[in-house]
């Protein structure tokens, strides 16, 4: 990944938010993979979040924060309410060479210790819940297992492979996951069309 415009590695999303974003306010987390490979620069970014300004046509770049925001109980809970928090799993800018949706392996271990710890930071309720939007968090087959389970135990999934193999993350082993409360969900992209049908009704306030 690329720094911003700034010459930081961050996550807008997160920045926009922070200010006011307490364990006390935060009913859940909504992560997706990563930033576009555009910027105007982290304060552009943050500001172009709060401004609600996610225009659409079919061809221009921003159909994640267009369709997220169209989402009606979506934009209550993340712009409204400010009762969700959005970040993505991987921060910065995608470099010119990374053409595929997914990052890969190698990338993703090494964010792990990162996006876990802010998991960790404000899953302290037993209902606190977490929407992973996208393929890079579980395969279909792996989601059908881990739908509605405890945050804790995927976490240690995701542990394990972290620790592992090509790319393996010795960071990951100082990990510890046991004080996570609350479950894990799944849901598409915000910018794929299905969105739109499995996803309009927003975080899954009525599931423990």
């Amino acid at each position: 990944m690329s720094p911003f415009p700034d010459g930081v590695i961050t996550c807008p999303w997160l920045n926009w938010r922070r200010p006011d974003a307490t364990r006390e306010n935060i009913q859940g987390i909504f992560i997706m993979q990563d930033w576009w490979n555009c910027s105007d620069g982290l304060k552009a970014d943050v500001d172009y979040i709060g401004k609600h300004d996610f225009p659409y046509n079919g061809k221009r770049k921003d159909r994640t924060n267009h369709n997220l925001f169209k989402a009606d109980a979506w934009k209550k809970a993340i712009w409204d309410d400010k009762s969700w928090l959005v970040t993505n799993a991987v921060w910065g800018l995608r470099m010119g060479e990374i053409s595929s949706r997914n990052l890969g392996a190698k990338i993703h271990k090494a964010a792990f210790p990162i996006w876990s710890q802010i998991i960790k930071h404000f899953a302290v309720r037993d209902n606190f819940k977490v929407v992973f939007a996208g393929v890079w968090s579980a395969s279909l087959n792996e989601r059908k297992v881990w739908e509605g389970k405890a945050l804790s135990d995927f976490l240690e999934s995701w542990k394990v492979w972290a620790g592992k193999g090509i790319g393996k993350n010795a960071e990951v082993c100082k990990l510890d996951f046991k004080d996570v409360n609350g479950n894990a969900y799944f849901c598409c992209h915000p910018s794929v069309s299905n969105f739109k049908f499995n996803c309009l009704k927003g975080p899954p306030q009525n599931r423990v």
